[in-house]
């Protein structure tokens, strides 16, 4: 059996890279003199020979609309006044019908709704999509058969309320047709056979059952070899697009089209990519000046060019979601090397040193004027749902594999095929990642792009959504995926998520493997899912280090925002099945963990009794888990804990057990040795500098290095990735006993940096004994009249909680200066919210005392 790699492209991959970018740019430039030598034909005078559809012999294959069987898309040069002598349904708004001069200024030819259903529609959704279509085509059949061939013959243009020329409907009727078919093959829905067939749709057009269009005696499009289809569409893409013609709903039926006829499958189907790719880019708007948007009604729903542009953006995610059926490392090349030149063009060059980037810089518009932005969400959203479409079939098909005692060797095949897909997606997710991290500063625009990234890495890695098919069809902003959801998805107001990480920490793989079996569902008793490379890699093991370093280092980089994304860090490490150690300073960050409550549109997090909680009760909520983590991180060795600990740690209980067993100790007697044993005496492997620009140094050479320069163990949950060398010399906080640094100049800096004044509160500190007193409370193991000192306000500190370094100057600690802050105690006492004591025993404890030391000046900038 193929053994799945999570690592294929090799140290090669950046060359590789240069080539494709010469191949896009001789593809540019083929398309560009494609579009120069059409020009020209339309400035000589040189048009298609309009005739009568029997006379009509051949089209030129270089100007629209590229072949016969497209013939009725002439039909748009009825919007120029006497261009078209022969009786054709058309029908278009008022303002579109100009003299030639005019059009040519306006760039408007749109097409009638007939001409493009009639051209484009395969024959076996012809009736489904439009039943006026089908039966107004009925009704030309008498009359064409009774029209002169005269030139005289006058033109016929119907009312606004005829069908043939107005009713659109069937663009969205098709998009839902062809959803239908997406959501049957990912879903493996079909039978057997067809799960792992490949078969053109267009043979299942040929079926006696189905209505014949009525085509003039033009040849079917349908009917033309894939590689035709694909070329015609690909310049009807560019034309319609284009300034010349401007019919985003002609561009959108050419987009339907493409995912109908499977454009980019094969190694044909990579070729057609970095066609569509380019086409796109070229003609995309980034910087409409909303002159039609004043003159039409803006309404949603109305027949405007403004929403034929949205309609026409979306169709275009929705060909890169329901587009492929395979992702090859080819695509994956293509869409890297296209996305870094779209950052090029926008002025964004990859930087040498990331620290010559680093920051926020809200005031940065110049560049995101420049760059496609709406071009880049748009591509980024669809590959995120077609990669999450992978997922989905794969879960589908080990059901198929595993509901029988014999595996059917097809859908074995195409399982692995499918992985290979997802794995490809998944790449391509973490390249452009990388690139997004090598190339652009901090500001409104990139970290938009940097939550469209992170929000496919944390669907990419996480299975166990409740209902998670409603992100294939709905954007994920505004929205937290931790709502209403099961299993290990935990959500954020779970105080004890982080602390059972570490309290059953060897129980981990297990829990996880049952909860996997449940939703494969009935299987066949015989086959051991754990030693499925499949399910061991993709489901029941951590993210790839890959992807783990670049979700760490976009939102190191502040290039994400958590309204957008529908999770936080902590989300993300939880979820992925990574590990939570209270020596990660990213999970003390709030902005990284939990969004504002104003950013999202609905009500998302309620505490015990269904009250909405506010933002601040939600950082309470969240410091109470980082509490419940380091109460447990402070807890004796025991069985379950053991993979919490560090890889010395074990090797001595390993060697406790051994020389136990062989002077023949009581287990129970060895068992209580180990619980003796400190984690502070072994250095920890998932230590690292607490400073920033260490961070950032770390992450750069990752990002430089195209090799893994992190450790990954696989098959343990307590898995962490961090620069191998950092142990041998790293220095820890004494205040918090969590905070390190690799040297003593870094420590002082992350000292008068704020981390003094931070290690000194919960849930920092070293939990003393009213931070046990509130865990215990919050877990029902005390009284709540046992509560009441805990919210007292802080009046005094302990003055032991100092850093690293005894000789830091951490300012005048004078007490006397402090306030005491009351509060109704007894009130909150009865009014039985653990909520409300946790949001008044940390703002007592934490947020009134950080208050309290800032520097006079700390949120003077803060605007």
């Amino acid at each position: 059996m193929e053994k799945i790699s999570l690592h294929r492209f090799g140290r090669n991959y950046p060359t590789k890279v240069e080539e494709e970018r010469t191949n896009l740019q001789n593809i540019r430039d083929v398309i560009q003199k494609a579009w120069d030598t059409e020009i020209k034909c339309y400035e000589m005078g040189l048009k298609q020979e309009v005739i009568h559809p029997s006379l009509l012999t051949n089209l030129s294959q270089r100007i629209f609309p590229y072949h016969k069987s497209c013939y009725l898309l002439l039909d748009m040069y009825l919007c120029v006044e006497g261009e078209f002598l022969y009786k054709m349904p058309f029908c278009i708004s008022e303002y579109a019908r100009r003299s030639d001069g005019i059009v040519l200024e306006e760039g408007y030819l749109p097409n009638s709704a007939y001409a493009i259903w009639s051209s484009l529609i395969p024959t076996c959704r012809a009736r489904r999509t439009s039943e006026a279509l089908s039966e107004a085509e009925r009704s030309l059949r008498i009359e064409y058969e009774n029209m002169t061939r005269d030139p005289s013959d006058t033109i016929w243009v119907p009312s606004h309320e005829d069908p043939l020329g107005s009713d659109f409907s069937f663009l969205t009727k098709w998009a839902i047709e062809l959803e239908k078919d997406n959501k049957r093959w990912y879903n493996c829905s079909q039978c057997q056979h067809d799960v792992v067939s490949d078969a053109d749709p267009s043979d299942d057009c040929s079926s006696e059952h189905h209505v014949t269009k009525f085509y003039y005696g033009l040849p079917l499009f349908e009917t033309l070899p894939k590689g035709q289809r694909t070329k015609i569409l690909l310049k009807l893409l560019k034309h319609s697009t284009s300034e010349l013609q401007r019919d985003h709903r002609l561009g959108r039926a050419v987009l339907l089209a493409m995912i109908e006829y499977k454009c980019f499958d094969g190694e044909e189907g990579v070729e057609a990519f970095r066609y569509f790719l380019v086409t796109i880019q070229s003609e995309f708007i980034h910087d409409c000046d909303g002159a039609c948007q004043d003159r039409e009604e803006d309404d949603d729903d109305s027949d405007t060019g403004v929403n034929h542009w949205k309609k026409f953006t979306h169709a275009i995610s929705r060909v890169l979601q329901w587009g492929f059926r395979y992702f090859t490392e080819k695509h994956v090349l293509v869409l890297d090397t296209f996305f870094k030149d779209v950052l090029v063009s926008g002025g964004w060059e990859e930087a040498n040193d990331l620290h010559d980037i680093v920051g926020w810089n809200d005031d940065d518009y110049t560049m995101a004027k420049d760059t496609p932005l709406d071009l880049i969400s748009t591509i980024l959203e669809g590959i995120s749902r077609l990669n999450y479409q992978f997922r989905f079939r794969i879960l589908e098909l080990l059901k198929l594999k595993y509901r029988n005692a014999e595996i059917n060797d097809g859908v074995n095949d195409e399982l692995y095929s499918v992985v290979r897909s997802h794995l490809n997606c998944t790449d391509a997710l973490v390249f452009m990642s990388a690139s997004i991290l090598k190339s652009c500063p901090a500001t409104p625009v990139t970290e938009t792009i940097g939550s469209l990234l992170t929000t496919g890495l944390v669907l990419s890695t996480i299975d166990s959504l409740h209902e998670y098919e409603w992100y294939l069809n709905e954007s994920i902003e505004g929205k937290y995926i931790g709502s209403n959801q099961k299993d290990h998805i935990r959500p954020l107001f779970d105080a004890t998520r982080y602390a059972d990480t570490i309290t059953f920490a060897s129980e981990f793989f297990e829990k996880r493997l049952d909860q996997f079996r449940g939703r494969l569902g009935s299987l066949h008793p015989g086959h051991k899912l754990e030693e499925d490379d499949i399910i061991l890699k993709l489901f029941l093991s951590p993210a790839p280090v890959s992807v783990t370093t670049v979700v760490r280092g976009l939102f190191l980089r502040q290039l994400v925002e958590t309204n957008e994304v529908g999770c936080g860090y902590g989300d993300f490490i939880l979820w992925s099945g990574g590990a939570i150690s209270p020596l990660d300073p990213m999970l003390y960050e709030h902005n990284m963990n939990f969004p504002n409550t104003a950013g999202y549109d609905e009500e998302i997090l309620e505490d015990e009794i269904g009250d909405l909680l506010t933002t601040n009760e939600i950082k309470a909520r969240y410091d109470l888990s980082m509490l419940m983590l380091r109460r447990s991180w402070s807890l004796p060795w025991n069985p379950s804990s053991h993979d919490s600990f560090q890889i010395p740690f074990r090797k001595a209980v390993k060697t406790v057990a051994l020389v136990a067993h062989r002077h023949g100790f009581p287990l129970d007697l060895c068992l209580l040795i180990n619980s003796y044993l400190s984690r502070e005496w072994w250095p920890d492997q998932r230590a690292q500098c607490w400073s920033y620009d260490c961070q950032i140094d770390d992450l750069d050479e990752y990002l430089q290095c195209n090799e893994e320069v992190f450790e990954h163990t696989t098959g343990s949950h307590y898995t962490h990735f961090v620069p191998t060398e950092i142990s041998q010399k790293i220095i820890k906080c004494n205040g918090c006993k969590v905070a390190y640094a690799c040297s003593k100049s870094h420590m002082k800096e992350i000292l008068h940096e704020g981390h003094l004044r931070e290690c000194r509160c919960p849930p920092m500190r070293i939990p003393n004994g009213e931070d046990l007193e509130l865990c215990s409370f919050y877990l029902d193991e005390t009284t709540e009249t046992a509560c009441s000192d805990l919210i007292a306000p802080d009046i005094e500190h302990n003055g032991n909680s100092m850093g690293a370094d005894d000789n830091i100057d951490d300012g005048d600690d004078d007490d006397d200066d402090w306030e005491s802050i009351g509060s109704n105690d007894d009130g909150l006492i009865e009014s039985k919210s653990k909520t409300a004591i946790v949001l008044k025993f940390f703002e007592n404890k934490a947020y009134k005392v950080r208050k309290l030391k800032e520097h006079a000046f700390a949120n003077h900038y803060a605007e």
